[in-house]
């Protein structure tokens, strides 16, 4: 390790010590490869594990203790739309990543970083000798290529740039040397580490320079030429085809394996382990364990569950791990050689947000949405403990969109609780008074100007426990008087409906809560299109079809939440984060279900943790070290 490096530490309880520098000390454990997998014993053409995983490896300590190479990890998924899950599991390698407590950011790509006083300069140490998948170098070169030829190129998709660096960051990245990094910011970017390990800083590391340039007009005279013959409207489209981590079979990763079988098979998806994958265990057996993995498509939650019951999938933690599955998994652990593992669901103080579209196209829609006591109206309309109870097995308590009890810097016991009552007599009376008091012959109320109001009720289809509790809704709001539908798309067709902002109610997942949150505040703040119940907002501040100004609250959360990602002040930042809560806690946006309590996910495997935290931003499972799984019933 050529530098001191510092690390970033964040507890449940305090935030302060984010930026405390400690000294990470050279390690005693294994530093360079000794073993490989036999099935890359035979091929010779292999330079040896010691050369491929390079002088500075990732060391990691396996949960269980070294196991023997082997075994393929069956997994099921539901096909295309669904490529989430995928990143999540087999593509989470950052230059910073979460621990699996998400209490701590830890280098991955970089063995370490300096930063200084007011957090405008960061230089990252890279691993020496770490390579791309085709044996190719990874090295400063490539994160510079990044920096100066997509990051800041609006034609190419925001999906797959980092969406926390802006053109207001005036960020240059230089190459000090092949394995040292610089990033200069034109102002402090305090939350930069934190940021670098959510699922967004994933694409730092995707663009091999060596196989990316020759796409890029920059690299190539003839790139618009080539891809306008190829069929694609201009150079930038056959760059991000080119790019597509899931499907392009050609493309050199990082990852512990590599594709095989494109993502977007309707059938069946496979991968083989990476032969110049960067991390070894504790005794110098380089990783992954396992060598493959196949992902079965399956589009129907009974077929995926008894393919679990049945012991043909060696992990699962969503879709059928259901309260409602708890018991037939449990009397099936012996016959399928099912093993438990418990997920905290730290990010939310509620298993869905209940998002109504204060930016919904329909203007009646828009103003009945954007009525604050409407929305409160709404809320103590819906019997929150019956669906708890039926559709979650009675585990929660009712509860609201806010920080959860354990962040006892940040949480609000108020906040979290208010308006959680069930008390249509109140839902009602609130109504008349915002105007909605007129109804027509079928007893449906109308808006303030004699207007028809209906609307939808949407949910994604792949969740069981959203698609069960649509009814309640339904006849939860219809007795207060609104002519209200629902109904369940697939995930895509969800996601292409909420983009467009065509849609009115969207029961959909979403955070509010820990870390997660703070670093990336999407239920507050207009900052990509989960922030379903502004979408206007959204299309505004990032870009969309349908963009909005927002009224001056949230233009004063905006700022706050600017203020926050320039402020090096941890206090000052924490604080600037409370002014953010408090206005949403005035004026009541999202409505929740309830404080969820942990859930459980199964496998057949070794090394893996007894208990996962699950949040977007750390990419569950990615933190739980995935290349350390291996085959064989713990």
């Amino acid at each position: 390790m050529r530098r001191f490096a510092r690390r970033l530490a964040y507890s449940h309880v305090v935030l302060a010590g984010l930026l405390s520098s400690v000294l990470i000390a050279p390690s005693v454990l294994a530093q360079t490869a000794i073993a490989q997998a036999p099935m890359l014993d035979a091929m010779e053409e292999l330079p040896p594990v010691a050369d491929r995983v390079g002088s500075e490896p990732m060391v990691i300590v396996p949960v269980d203790g070294v196991r023997t190479y082997g075994g393929n990890l069956r997994q099921v998924y539901q096909g295309a739309g669904d490529e989430s899950w995928l990143q999540t599991f087999y593509h989470y390698e950052p230059l910073m990543r979460w621990n699996n407590e998400m209490s701590e950011v830890l280098p991955n790509i970089a063995e370490g970083y300096e930063v200084n006083a007011d957090a405008t300069e960061y230089i990252f140490d890279l691993r020496e000798g770490m390579k791309w998948s085709d044996g190719e170098p990874f090295t400063a070169a490539d994160i510079v290529f990044w920096a100066e030829h997509v990051q800041f190129n609006d034609n190419i998709d925001p999906l797959f740039r980092l969406g926390f660096l802006t053109a207001e960051d005036e960020l240059k990245v230089e190459a000090i040397d092949d394995y040292t990094v610089k990033f200069t910011f034109g102002r402090s970017k305090s939350m930069l580490p934190l940021q670098l390990a959510t699922n967004s800083g994933i694409w730092l590391a995707t663009y091999p320079r060596h196989y990316m340039e020759q796409f890029h007009p920059d690299f190539n005279a003839n790139a618009e030429e080539e891809a306008l013959a190829a069929g694609f409207t201009n150079w930038e489209e056959r760059f991000m085809e080119r790019h597509n981590i899931y499907n392009n079979l050609e493309k050199p990763v990082i990852t512990p394996w590599v594709y095989t079988r494109r993502a977007d098979d309707t059938e069946i998806i496979t991968m083989e382990r990476n032969p110049y994958y960067w991390k070894i265990d504790d005794q110098g057996n380089q990783l992954p364990y396992l060598d493959g993995s196949t992902i079965e498509v399956v589009k129907d939650f009974e077929v995926m569950l008894l393919k679990v019951l049945n012991g043909e999938v060696d992990y699962n933690a969503r879709y059928v791990n259901t309260p409602a599955n708890r018991a037939v998994m449990f009397d099936n652990e012996a016959k399928a050689g099912l093993k438990f593992f418990e997920i905290v669901n730290g990010a939310a103080a509620s298993p869905v947000q209940i998002h109504l579209n204060q930016t919904a196209r329909d203007p009646v829609l828009k103003a009945l949405f954007s009525n604050r006591d409407v929305r409160i109206a709404l809320s103590v309309a819906i019997d929150r403990q019956e669906i708890i109870d039926i559709v979650y097995a009675g585990q929660g308590t009712p509860h609201q969109i806010s920080p959860r009890p354990e962040e006892k810097q940040f949480y609000d016991e108020e906040m979290g609780t208010q308006f959680t009552q069930y008390d249509p007599e109140m839902a009602n009376q609130l109504l008349d008074a915002a105007g909605y008091d007129k109804r027509d012959a079928n007893g449906w109320r109308l808006s303030p100007d004699g207007q028809p109001i209906n609307f939808v009720i949407t949910t994604r289809a792949d969740r069981q426990p959203y698609v069960d509790m649509l009814p309640f809704l339904e006849e939860d709001w219809r007795a207060i008087g609104f002519n209200v539908q629902s109904r369940s798309l697939e995930k895509a067709a969800k996601d292409t409906l909420r983009n467009a902002n065509e849609h009115h109610v969207l029961v959909d997942d979403g955070d509010g809560a820990s870390m997660n949150t703070y670093v990336f505040p999407r239920a507050y703040v207009p900052l990509n299109a989960d922030s379903a119940w502004m979408t206007g907002w959204v299309h505004w501040a990032v870009g969309g079809a349908d963009p909005q100004e927002p009224p001056q609250w949230m233009k004063d959360v905006i700022a706050l939440h600017e203020q926050m990602q320039v402020e090096p002040d941890l206090e000052k930042q924490a604080d600037l984060y409370r002014q953010i809560l408090a206005i949403h806690k005035e004026q009541f946006n999202i409505l929740g279900l309830g404080l969820p309590v942990n859930g459980i996910g199964v496998h057949r495997l070794q090394n893996v943790p007894s208990v996962a935290y699950a949040s977007s931003a750390p990419l569950f499972p990615g933190p739980t070290q995935v290349e350390q799984y291996a085959a064989g019933a713990q």
